[in-house]
């Protein structure tokens, strides 16, 4: 493989998972999946800023995709920056619940200790 791949192919990444990023913005939830039931709520996400976050991540890819030869590869990570702060400033309470949150699912040490019957 030649080293002049490698740039390509995470171009290709990353203008999957923008494309991805993308289609969930867009796509109605619960449309592949039933909704979850959890104990507490989590954070709404913004589907804009979603999608301007998907939009940031295809101009990474491009500007990858480019690589030297492009003569809009600044301009394309210029924009990607701006346009992934705008997404994640959007979205903050929803990364920082998902960063910092408690999964539900997870049995804490005195909900265990509480649950388990006492033997006298």
């Amino acid at each position: 493989m030649r080293l002049e791949t490698i740039p390509l192919i995470l171009g290709g990444l990353f203008g999957l998972m923008g494309l991805v990023l993308l289609a969930d913005a867009v796509i109605r939830d619960g449309s592949f999946a039933p909704t979850e039931r959890r104990q507490r709520a989590r954070a709404q996400r913004n589907l804009w800023g979603e999608a301007i976050l998907g939009f940031g991540i295809l101009a990474v890819a491009a500007a990858l995709i480019g690589r030297d030869v492009w003569r809009y590869t600044t301009v394309a990570m210029l924009a990607a920056l701006v346009l992934c702060v705008l997404g994640l400033a959007l979205n903050w309470r929803y990364v920082a619940s998902m960063l910092a949150g408690r999964p539900s699912g997870r049995v804490t040490e005195t909900s265990s200790r509480s649950s388990k019957p006492t033997a006298e």
